[in-house]
């Protein structure tokens, strides 16, 4: 099989387990692969994203720091496999002579890395066939969904207050949102 070039679409909450999707789309086309990730793996990839700087270097930093002292540079990074429902990635590096190696590594990670040192990201074509998505997704949608995420977080603590006027309006503007996009679309 080949490889497909993927992009990263964004970060989205994936409710209803609270946890996060990192989305990768095939440049070329509609489909697009949800993965889930942890929390701090989230943060560090909607860093990486929102071109923020940080105060203290993050794991990427680091690792991207120990590429480029070992003389080797990320060319680019694959999704390789699915496996119990879990992915799996290779980051291919290059060094000064053109030699070439592979590293395994979780996908949150190698994302990171490819976003950092620029590399190109790569699915395995029989991972977009098994677990991808075929319908069309916009950065529109997943922007939506960081909304949602917010004013869910707003509800609660609205509701934790015991401020029940905020939390009617809030809940009003939830329902006002998945109403727009049909209230499926805003579960990616």
């Amino acid at each position: 099989m080949s490889r497909v070039p993927a992009e990263v679409i964004g970060i989205t909450v994936a409710p209803p387990y609270q946890g996060y999707l990192l989305i990768l789309r095939e440049i070329r086309g509609i489909r697009w692969l949800p993965i889930f990730i942890g929390q701090p793996e989230a943060q560090s990839i909607s860093v990486l994203l929102k071109k923020a700087k940080t105060i203290r270097p993050l794991t990427f930093d680091m690792i991207g720091s120990l590429v480029a002292s070992a003389n080797l540079a990320v060319e680019s990074i694959t999704v390789t496999d699915l496996r119990e429902e879990t992915f799996f990635a290779e980051v291919a590096i290059i060094n000064e002579r053109g030699e070439r190696g592979k590293i395994d590594a979780r996908p949150s990670d190698a994302v990171a890395l490819a976003l950092k040192s620029h590399a190109q990201i790569f699915i395995e074509e029989r991972v977009l066939i098994e677990a991808g998505k075929n319908e069309e997704i916009t950065l529109a949608e997943v922007d939506l969904q960081d909304e949602l995420r917010k004013l869910n977080k707003d509800l609660q603590l609205a509701v934790d207050k015991e401020a029940y006027e905020d939390a009617a309006r809030i809940r009003d503007q939830i329902r006002a949102l998945q109403k727009e996009t049909g209230g499926t679309r805003a579960t990616v």
